[in-house]
């Protein structure tokens, strides 16, 4: 599913940026310390799937970023993802 999301989000054009990343770049990326690094890689590790990509969005003007965050959602609602 995850592969349809990407394909998705490219089509649909709503990405300024998309990058996969894997749950130990992840969990480091969002610590501020060795130990919160080991406790968010323990909580991330035990996804199924585990987290996959981080997507960057930006709108040309306030709607038009609440119309994008509205696809995304029916994305990961339509893909079985989650944010």
């Amino acid at each position: 599913m995850r592969k349809e999301a990407v394909t998705r989000i490219g089509e649909t054009e709503i990405g300024f940026v998309l990058m996969g990343f894997n749950t130990g770049m992840i969990a480091a990326n969002m610590a501020t310390s060795n130990e919160e690094d080991q406790k968010n890689w323990q909580r991330l590790s035990k996804w199924e799937t585990g987290p996959s990509f981080f997507l960057v969005m930006a709108g040309n003007s306030p709607s038009d970023f609440e119309y994008k965050k509205k696809v995304l959602a029916k994305i990961l609602e339509e893909t079985g993802g989650k944010s």
